[in-house]
């Protein structure tokens, strides 16, 4: 029987032991290294040709951040083939597991629980590495792509909402209809454009003016009704001396960066 192939990302020295030694007394599974950096296990998913990889959440001793941000980077790998992911974890937040499932995970385990041991692991990445044929794997990468890209979209929407709502930027009025559109066009895009007047001007068949007006109105409003102190400690970029509030250019790309910025922190 051919061996398959798995990394582990983990962190836990016992845990470690206890992996190393279970894989050794088998001759199904192939221990490829044991690491607890998440930048040293996507540079062998790139040089390697792995089946799987066992991973913890939370990593504290390593460089590269948790097991969520290893989700994300694999995501973002071009990788020919997909490796199955089992995660193996102390964390018991839903919040955290959803996230882990948005991103493509195959399976989750918890330490805590009762049966938990290393071959419990090893025999579900046998039984889907048996089960698994090149149509359903395709099927699996194109169903992980569009979860993973479906959660950013949506944490995006609801992200650029509390924001201007943060700032006071009334709601159900055309100034934040533009707002919105603005902001997720810039980080969708992934773009620092500053013509994405342009944008709205067509997507809205309406002028520049129209545009501007709105939103500066809507700036406007938001700093009326905003008490001082909240605006003062979140908006710290550059404000119009003569009007005293921001102009529509200079807040859009203040809240595209704080977002931006907040983005880098999660998932």
């Amino acid at each position: 029987m051919k061996s398959i192939k798995l990394p582990l990302l983990e962190d836990n020295e016992y845990d470690c032991n206890f992996f190393r030694k279970s894989a050794i007394a088998r001759n199904d599974i192939k221990l490829v290294g044991i690491y607890d950096s998440v930048d040293e296990t996507i540079k062998h998913l790139c040089s390697d040709n792995i089946d799987g990889v066992i991973l913890d959440l939370e990593l504290t001793r390593g460089t590269g951040g948790s097991g969520l941000i290893f989700l994300q980077k694999l995501n973002s790998l071009n990788l020919n083939k997909r490796p199955l992911i089992i995660v193996s974890t102390n964390n018991l937040d839903d919040n955290v597991h959803q996230t882990a499932r948005n991103f493509g995970i195959t399976m989750l385990f918890s330490k805590t629980q009762k049966d938990y041991s290393p071959d419990i692991i090893f025999n579900h990445f046998i039984m889907f590495n048996n089960s698994k044929t090149n149509n359903s794997l395709g099927k699996m990468e194109k169903e992980t792509k569009l979860s993973y890209q479906k959660s950013r979209e949506d944490w995006i929407k609801l992200k650029i909402d509390a924001e201007l709502d943060l700032f006071g930027i009334p709601d159900k009025n055309d100034g934040r209809k533009y707002f919105f559109d603005a902001i997720y066009y810039l980080i969708a895009k992934e773009t620092d454009d500053k013509y994405f007047l342009n944008y709205l001007t067509g997507k809205y068949k309406t002028s520049d003016s129209n545009v501007s007006n709105a939103m500066q109105t809507a700036i406007n409003r938001g700093w009326r009704d905003t008490p001082p102190d909240e605006l003062e400690k979140n908006y710290t970029a550059r404000i119009d001396p003569n009007k005293g509030v921001p102009r529509p250019t200079e807040f859009i790309h203040h809240v595209v960066k704080r977002i931006n910025n907040a983005m880098q922190n999660i998932i």
